[in-house]
């Protein structure tokens, strides 16, 4: 799910508490939208998604060739490490750094839409030819590799992830908008719960940021105790990622701008990062994906490859390619052709060192994705096509280095009211 679509979601819900009825209009909203964008091809499908970007609280603001600032280096103390759950108290003020000019020098960004791709493909629908090179769950089933764990839950999944010792996060949501994720053993038994609005897991799943809904932010092992915490005061913060103690979380400003800030969880320091958000970081290569406020311009979006050891941006990479997530090794990024957040039918992987494209990928008949990742081996990219008249889907993952793309899944079949509602029977694991 984008950004856009997280933020389309938590407004909606934030709406719905204030009238008296039931039921997730987010997923009708967002499922609506996806149903009329998703048989458009994608330049048309950008230039229409346009309502969907000015009604979230993201704003674009102008971005030229320059990047914006980055990180200031001050830091602030916030509230005491560890309050408990039901702590409602109201942050003291905190003296917000001042943004220093700390841009790190460099080429103009890379027009990403001007290259050509050393390797196009096209998804291939047919026999299995491959097996998933990611976990995911499937019929209430969390799939990881040979093994197999039986979910306590099988309905209202917003997320799922891998833990340390061969535990399974779980994370769901009511019609009514409550939000709740479960820590399970390796057997699947639940062994803690918790209340999560967001939430970001470390690539080894030995630990769990989750942020509430007054903007607290919670860490937690793979067994589900609660390490430490921080009160942000901003009830739109989302954790965005892990590097070893620091957690990068994002705050939105009264103009719906976002900011990036760090917490180093030994302790209560904060500090500002950067304007924008992350999309997604990597943790072994210390790089995350910068999503620059800008103004909404699907022909010239523009992402940049932040340097967390830095503090800056190495790279920056403006056309209709708006990557989300790092391949394994952490040497490529990829996402949609387009920056459209009602999932996708084409695909880039480009070069995390310099913005080259380096694959594109199209689904065939006009079949799209709500889903991506990068896959558990170091250049390919896993995908899971919906397809035949939105009634079957799949598994599929490409390979830069052989060019080629395989079924990686028997197709499973998707009812109309699930298809209707955008509820898909399969989902990739978050790490």
């Amino acid at each position: 799910m984008s950004p856009n679509e997280l933020d389309l979601r938590r407004t909606l819900h934030h709406d719905a508490e204030r009238i008296d009825a039931t039921g997730d209009f987010a997923v009708a909203a967002i499922g609506l939208e996806r149903r009329r964008a998703r048989r458009r091809n994608t330049m048309a499908a950008a230039a229409a998604v346009t309502a969907l970007a000015v009604a979230t609280p993201i704003a674009w603001s102008n971005l030229g060739t320059d990047a914006p600032p980055t990180p200031a280096t001050s830091s602030t103390a916030p509230v005491s490490p560890t309050p408990s759950a039901s702590d409602t108290g109201t942050p003291p003020p905190t003296t917000e750094p001042t943004p220093a000019d700390t841009r790190k020098p460099g080429p103009a960004p890379t027009a990403d839409s001007d290259a050509e791709p050393q390797v196009a493909v096209t998804l291939e629908s047919g026999p299995v030819t491959g097996t998933p090179r990611v976990a995911y769950v499937l019929d209430g089933v969390f799939h990881d590799g040979d093994r197999r764990v039986r979910l306590p839950v099988s309905t209202g999944l917003r997320g799922v992830a891998r833990l340390a010792n061969g535990g399974v996060l779980v994370h769901t949501a009511t019609d009514e908008g409550v939000s709740t994720m479960r820590f399970l053993d390796a057997s699947g038994v639940e062994v803690a719960r918790a209340a999560a609005q967001g939430l970001a897991v470390n690539a080894d799943g030995s630990r769990v940021a989750a942020t509430d809904s007054k903007g607290t932010i919670r860490i937690y092992d793979a067994q589900g105790d609660q390490r430490n915490a921080l009160r942000t005061g901003d009830e739109n913060a989302r954790p965005s990622g892990q590097w070893g103690d620091i957690l990068y979380y994002v705050t939105v400003d009264e103009k719906g701008r976002t900011s990036t800030r760090s917490w180093d969880t030994t302790g209560t320091s904060t500090a500002a990062v950067v304007a924008g958000s992350f999309a997604e970081l990597h943790e072994g290569r210390s790089l995350a994906i910068l999503w620059p406020n800008q103004d909404y311009d699907p022909g010239n979006t523009c992402y940049g490859i932040f340097d967390l050891k830095a503090g800056a941006v190495n790279h920056w990479s403006c056309g209709e390619f708006a990557p989300t997530h790092f391949t394994a090794d952490g040497s490529m990024v990829v996402g949609p052709n387009v920056a459209d957040g009602p999932g996708s039918s084409n695909f880039k992987v480009a070069s995390a060192d310099d913005g080259a494209i380096l694959m594109t990928v199209a689904a065939p008949d006009g079949a799209w994705s709500p889903s991506w990742r990068g896959a558990g081996s170091a250049d390919a990219i896993v995908v899971v096509p919906v397809s035949k008249r939105d009634t079957e889907q799949t598994i599929a993952s490409c390979s830069v280095s052989t060019g080629t793309c395989s079924t990686d899944l028997e197709a499973v079949s998707v009812s109309s009211e699930d298809s209707a509602m955008m509820r898909y029977p399969i989902m990739l694991s978050l790490n």
